[in-house]
């Protein structure tokens, strides 16, 4: 639900995910500061473009006009929910997303090493269309063990980012 800054509904309450079967929880949301358009991420499971093993992160872009905008495009169309993280390998989760200048974004999450028992947190930046700007990269240098990273991002005014996360094992 979008508000007035005097507190008054703008508007009525928007279903972010198309796909409603199984679970889509946790969502986490960045307001774009040229204009009231925002980006929403969540966590689906067995939803549009989910891991085979469990849960992916995904994301979907609204104009100031709430409602839907396409991947790769500044259109509104049906077709608007777009998988996050590239790497199909267990649960992907603990998500934050921050605006970028130009209403690009930037989302981290936590998620298991290709093939091993260990974590780390990742990012994927978009461009202003919500197209991928890069690959998706791993932040922390150090394997961990525990899944209880908690990952956390805020933006710079040049487009820059920082991110910080939490390694459980002394």
């Amino acid at each position: 639900q979008r508000y007035l800054s005097n507190g008054t509904a703008d508007g009525t309450e928007t279903l972010i995910n198309s796909y409603t079967n199984n679970y889509q929880e946790d969502p986490d949301i960045a307001a774009f500061d040229d204009y009231r358009g925002y980006v929403v991420v969540y966590e689906s499971y067995t939803g549009p473009g989910s891991d085979t093993s469990s849960g992916s992160i995904v994301g979907r872009r609204y104009n100031e006009s709430n409602t839907a905008i396409a991947v790769g495009t500044d259109i509104s169309t049906a077709r608007t929910e777009q998988v996050v993280n590239t790497q199909a390998i267990g649960q992907q989760n603990w998500h934050k997303v921050a605006a970028l200048p130009n209403r690009g974004y930037v989302v981290i999450w936590q998620g298991p090493y290709s093939n091993s028992s260990k974590f780390g947190v990742f990012f994927q930046k978009f461009n202003k269309y919500g197209v991928k700007d890069g690959a998706e990269t791993r932040v922390n240098t150090t394997e961990m063990t525990s899944g209880n990273t908690t990952p956390q991002v805020d933006a710079f005014s040049d487009s820059g980012f920082i991110v910080c996360w939490t390694d459980t094992v002394g």
